[in-house]
């Protein structure tokens, strides 16, 4: 069983009732910063929009009760900030208490032994060069991970000591080494855990999609109008080309929109550079002839029997690479180095304080992409990419509404739809499969629907 987000050690200056205040707290400006944007989107429908007086009435009153709901959680957040503050003030004490004892202890052994009171997980794990990703399932060993001063694992190699470092970095810490609060709270807001027993491509591709939503949600910071003005030309063009020019300036400056930009980002790096047929070359030189010559003869009026012996030689080549027994380590230093890419390229700038979490959530999404990678190409199966452009209308058979957006009155799909409600940002993408036989018969349908954030203005 292979967990997402596995690192369960509580960091030094932490106590329960803090870190569940800490995780409601953020939580709650989510929240209140997603109701300040419905009723500010109310508001310019009001505003521009002729209507009846009854239904001038009616909008009035639903901007009242967001008003409502905003005063009532601005009474909550200063609640728990109240909260934090004697929690922090708590730890602290105790703190100094500890460090002025009044009668000595033997020293702590200063070694990392792991942590005693956590299970041994059953991990998938391919041993590699560096951080040791999965492949066959063996005992996680609880050793801490080990992070250069920009949180990448590229320096890793020079900290091993000969035992397997933990996919997830737990258990005990070196003095010195304890983990940096973030400056960011949002990384501190607890992330249920994904457990990858996908069985079927369907069930791994809604997993993989996800995981980039999660991670964006846990590790991506909050807007920083300094902090964003150092992005680089290069990042700000991806943000420019995942959303309209009029709507990624308030998506990226908005918390509660400002992590599905970023994960929009992520999956299509994940798509162009992960999944593709010609995703593991390198390992085999002729396999990659093969693989290349089978997939360059493949065009949209190339006939059905045709597409299914050229896509059918694709997986024959993928089944062989698979029986060689050093293609899982190949695998697990390419998902790796593609890490470490996608990290420099886009997650750097946007995180938090760096910390070990961060690539250990990093190293089980690489893992978990290319092994949708192994098995999209161990088919016969052709994929096509969908995703939603901005102001294109919802349609239910194609799209699914985010979790984190909350629908007014419980409004379903169908009445969605039915309003010619229309996407404001799409998230992650309409998955397509189109499957060929040998005597020609073609069959397409939606495997996974398109995960999008509905625009409210059409209310």
């Amino acid at each position: 069983m292979s967990y997402y987000f596995g690192n369960t050690a509580m960091p030094s200056g932490f106590s329960p009732v803090l870190d569940q205040a800490q995780s409601q707290l953020n939580s709650a400006r989510m929240s209140h910063a997603q109701i300040q944007q419905e009723l500010q989107s109310l508001i310019q429908y009001r505003a521009m929009t002729p209507m009846s007086v009854v239904e001038g009435q009616q909008r009035d009153g639903e901007m009242s009760q967001l008003r409502v709901r905003l005063r009532q959680m601005e009474d909550e957040m200063n609640g728990l900030r109240d909260t934090i503050v004697r929690q922090q003030a708590t730890i602290r004490n105790q703190s100094v208490a500890i460090s002025n004892p009044r009668q000595y202890y033997p020293a702590p052994n200063a070694t990392p032994t792991g942590c005693g009171d956590n299970p041994p997980q059953d991990r998938t794990v391919v041993q590699s060069m560096g951080p040791t990703m999965r492949s066959t399932h063996q005992t996680v060993y609880n050793h801490p991970s080990s992070v250069n001063p920009f949180g990448s694992p590229a320096d890793r190699s020079s900290n091993n000591t000969g035992n397997p470092p933990s996919a997830h970095g737990g258990g005990q810490r070196a003095p010195g080494t304890g983990m940096q609060q973030p400056e960011n709270n949002m990384a501190l807001v607890p992330v249920s855990a994904v457990t990858s027993t996908a069985t079927t491509i369907n069930e791994q591709f809604a997993c993989v999609f996800g995981m980039v939503e999660k991670f964006s949600w846990s590790h991506v910071n909050f807007p920083s109008s300094h902090g964003d003005n150092q992005l680089n030309r290069h990042i700000k063009e991806r943000f420019l080309q995942a959303a309209a020019p009029t709507q990624a300036f308030p998506l990226m400056t908005s918390p509660a929109t400002r992590y599905l930009l970023v994960a929009k980002v992520i999956n299509a790096w994940i798509q162009d550079k992960v999944l593709r047929a010609d995703s593991f070359r390198g390992f085999n030189a002729n396999i990659d002839s093969m693989i290349d010559d089978a997939k360059n003869q493949v065009y949209q009026s190339t006939p059905a029997q045709v597409k299914f012996q050229l896509f059918n030689k694709i997986a024959a080549q993928m089944r062989e690479l698979r029986q060689n027994a050093q293609f899982m380590r190949f695998v697990g230093k390419l998902a790796q180095d593609r890490g470490n890419e996608l990290w420099q390229q886009i997650v750097l700038p946007l995180m938090h304080n760096k910390t070990s979490r961060d690539w250990d959530d990093m190293a089980s999404l690489m893992e978990e992409a290319h092994r949708l990678a192994i098995m999209m190409y161990s088919t016969t199966d052709q994929y096509r990419f969908e995703m939603p452009e901005g102001s294109t209308l919802f349609k239910k058979n194609a799209m699914m509404v985010t979790s984190k957006q909350t629908m007014p009155n419980g409004m379903s799909t169908d009445q969605l739809e039915a309003r010619g409600a229309r996407v404001k940002l799409g998230i992650s993408p309409r998955v397509v499969v189109k499957t060929s036989t040998p005597t020609g018969l073609i069959n397409e349908k939606t495997v996974v629907p398109a995960k999008v954030l509905v625009d409210m203005a059409f209310r």
